[in-house]
């Protein structure tokens, strides 16, 4: 991912419908700890899984991440374990104001989230 850290006035990243996998994911997220201007995200519909493994690594990668204000990850195959796993990162990251996911996890989960975007993009 050296070109994605290396563009250095990238501020959005639309990889909609490219099927990346977990391992693009990776190889994604591997790229924004030192990212200074990425502000979206979109990899929705790309064949992700809830392997936490991947999804815990996709998480390290965002918590030293400062820029991210819209994170993309709907229509893809994410369950409520796997979400569970990424609330923390984001309640960490309040410069986060929207994050799409596919609606197929517990409604408590996605209450959780929603919840707590709504009260950051109040402000």
């Amino acid at each position: 991912m050296e070109h994605i850290s290396g563009c250095l006035q990238l501020m959005a990243l639309n990889l909609h419908g490219n099927y990346l996998g977990n391992e693009g994911l990776i190889a994604i997220a591997g790229s924004l700890p030192v990212t200074s201007t990425l502000q979206v995200m979109n990899l929705a519909s790309n064949r992700i899984d809830s392997n936490l493994a991947v999804i815990r690594t996709f998480c390290e990668c965002l918590v030293p991440n400062n820029t991210l204000v819209k994170v993309d990850l709907n229509f893809n195959h994410l369950n409520t374990d796997a979400i569970k796993e990424l609330l923390p990162v984001i309640a960490s990251k309040p410069n986060i104001i929207q994050f799409r996911i596919a609606p197929r996890i517990q409604k408590e989960i996605a209450d959780e989230l929603f919840t707590m975007l709504a009260e950051r993009n109040k402000k």
